[in-house]
């Protein structure tokens, strides 16, 4: 575009030849050829349904199960002591699976 406008006289980078461009500049021969590849491994890619577990380790994820069930412990404990109308043991099993009623 640049030659087309006459902002410059000549271009050095990794132009490719198109039909369009020709018409506005001429070519030198290449200088160098590179001949780059995207290498891939062969074989059909396998889905692990397991798959989510293997950013964490076994030790990660029972530390957080065990978080969660004590968290759910502490909650039913804590509404027990202090709310007079608890909500029932459902109730947190429900916010815990995220369902609603």
């Amino acid at each position: 575009m640049m030659c087309l406008l006459q902002e410059v006289d000549f271009g050095l980078g990794p132009f490719g030849i198109t039909a369009a461009r020709a018409e506005v500049v001429d070519y030198t021969a290449p200088v160098v050829s590179d001949f780059l590849r995207i290498l891939g491994g062969r074989g059909r890619p396998e889905v692990d349904p397991w798959g989510f577990l293997l950013p964490f380790g076994p030790y990660v994820w029972c530390s957080m199960l065990c978080a969660l069930f004590l968290l759910m412990l502490s909650a039913h404990f804590l509404a027990d002591c202090f709310i007079r109308n608890r909500p029932s043991m459902a109730t947190y099993i429900r916010v815990l699976l995220q369902e609603s009623e």
